[in-house]
């Protein structure tokens, strides 16, 4: 009895001095294991190769100042390897996520080091682009875990004021501050981390980069005011680049219903860049011509309480855009609104004059009665009262769009025209457009050859004329804002007296 009780404790004993040893194993591999992971992390491993991330755990990327110098120093010493020039640009956006977020040790998923890696090299005019390639940007697809061109992290790398950046920080984030200088189109080259079939580029690769491309000019308005025809005539010169839609509208309204940066990129660069990529002429452009460019701030009490919009989409172009060409083109407003009226209204023949006449006097009584308010002024008026009815008067106010414009961009940037002188006048109007944008010269031949080519997206349909009365309701009304759009340009055809 006692020898089995004495066996007993024997087996007791030795299981619990082997249950000992294993957990002091178990520590010790702990701590072997966690000083390799700070190790790495630090950047003091005297084996880690700062030329390749083979070496790092999965999901981790290292940084640190020690990383950072040695790339510092590996970039001055050669920066025409495209894999270290992508290596760095991914390191250095990585130190950039940690510097805002010191509590990390690293990315809580492989979407954060996508997003990181994904974000615009901000110096990379060495990077080269392969003559050979096939296509200048990898398939990708949206909302599917691609590469995305910012992290969640907010840079602002511009210094902008806190109020300005959150106007559009996908924007001031997403571009650089400086283009390619080998392209006259304001273009960058941005990493892209997967390959085609989301098979992932290993650092050591070659690098992948992606061409992508801002507007150089934009035919921001004025609607039913031809430019639909102006947009035509101005691609009629070989350097301009037709893009995959000719009015995107993302800067007034599509970028705040889910249209990502990307996504507006990838439809802007498609045919200029693979036209750069394989060596056509660095002098070729693209233009954005979203006739609601120039007048559509609809989106700005998303942003602020203020009566009006106390910042403007001027302004965001002219930060990532300085040197950015504006073109607009006016018609007589009384003009410009019937067309605007029949052209997205259908409405009886017969009827179709008066309809539209109650809708103009009821949109004057609501402008009066705004006017009558004491914080309002004109300009406030017209931005409040843009989409609040049928017709689409404020668009009219040409003066209050233009003035908010040359605040932020110099005169000689901004192209005004109007659409009576372009019908009368294409064969000259057309060479000193293309001359403002700074094209190469055409031949008389093929500016009338251009300019012969049919108008479009005008109204086919039937119309009745407007009502007399209703005519001079609206000469009266729109009256102010001629004097000062006239005044402004300093050209007295902007009244528009002698027109009918």
């Amino acid at each position: 009895m006692q020898l089995q009780k004495d066996f007993i404790c024997v087996v007791i004993l030795t299981c619990a001095i082997f249950g000992i040893k294993m957990l002091l194993d178990d520590l010790q591999i702990s701590s072997t294991h966690g000083r390799r992971k700070d190790t790495l992390l630090n950047g003091d491993d005297p084996q880690q190769d700062f030329h390749r991330l083979d070496n790092v755990p999965k999901g981790e990327i290292p940084y640190g100042s020690d990383i950072r110098a040695e790339l510092v120093e590996a970039d001055e010493r050669d920066n025409s390897s495209p894999e270290l020039s992508t290596l760095i640009a991914t390191r250095a956006n990585t130190s950039k996520l940690r510097d805002k977020c010191p509590h990390q040790t690293g990315f809580q998923n492989v979407d954060d080091a996508k997003a990181v890696q994904a974000e615009p090299v901000l110096k990379n005019d060495s990077v080269p682009i392969k003559e050979d390639a096939k296509n200048d940007s990898i398939p990708i697809k949206e909302d599917a875990g691609g590469p995305r061109l910012r992290s969640s992290v907010k840079h602002n790398f511009r210094n902008l004021s806190k109020a300005f950046y959150r106007l559009a920080p996908d924007i001031f984030d997403g571009v650089p501050e400086r283009f390619l200088h080998e392209f006259k189109n304001p273009c960058w080259r941005a990493p892209s981390p997967l390959a085609a079939g989301g098979r992932r580029v290993s650092a050591g690769a070659a690098a992948t980069t992606t061409l992508r491309c801002m507007p150089y000019f934009f035919l921001a308005g004025m609607p039913k005011s031809g430019t639909t025809d102006l947009h035509a005539k101005l691609h009629g010169h070989p350097q301009v680049i037709q893009t995959t839609v000719k009015e995107p509208h993302w800067w007034t309204r599509h970028r705040f219903h889910g249209v990502s940066l990307q996504r507006y990129l990838e439809r802007q660069s498609i045919n200029i860049a693979s036209r750069l990529v394989h060596g056509a002429d660095p002098n070729i452009v693209i233009g954005d011509s979203s006739a609601s460019t120039f007048w559509d701030n609809t989106q700005w009490h998303k942003f602020s309480e203020d009566i009006s919009p106390p910042n403007i989409l001027s302004e965001i172009i002219r930060t990532i855009l300085p040197a950015t060409r504006i073109i607009v083109i006016f018609r007589d407003p009384v003009d410009r609104l019937y067309s605007d009226f029949n052209y997205f209204n259908h409405h009886n023949y017969d009827k179709g004059p008066s309809i539209f006449h109650d809708l103009v006097v009821k949109f004057i009584a609501e402008f009066q009665s705004c006017l009558g308010k004491k914080a309002t002024d004109y300009r406030d008026c017209t931005y409040l009262l843009q989409n609040k009815t049928q017709t689409r008067m404020s668009l009219g106010m040409y003066s209050v769009y233009l003035r908010d414009w040359l605040k932020v961009f110099p005169r000689d940037q901004i192209r005004v025209l109007r659409l009576e002188d372009w019908h009368a006048n294409c064969t000259s109007i057309l060479p000193e457009l293309y001359n403002f944008l700074q094209l190469k010269t055409l031949d008389t031949a093929k500016i009338s050859e251009i300019c012969d080519r049919r108008s479009s997206n005008v109204n086919r349909a039937p119309t009745k004329s407007m009502r007399p009365d209703t005519r001079q309701i609206l000469t009266d009304f729109y009256r102010p804002s001629k004097v000062d759009l006239a005044e402004l340009l300093g050209d007295d055809k902007y009244l528009w007296i002698d027109e009918k």
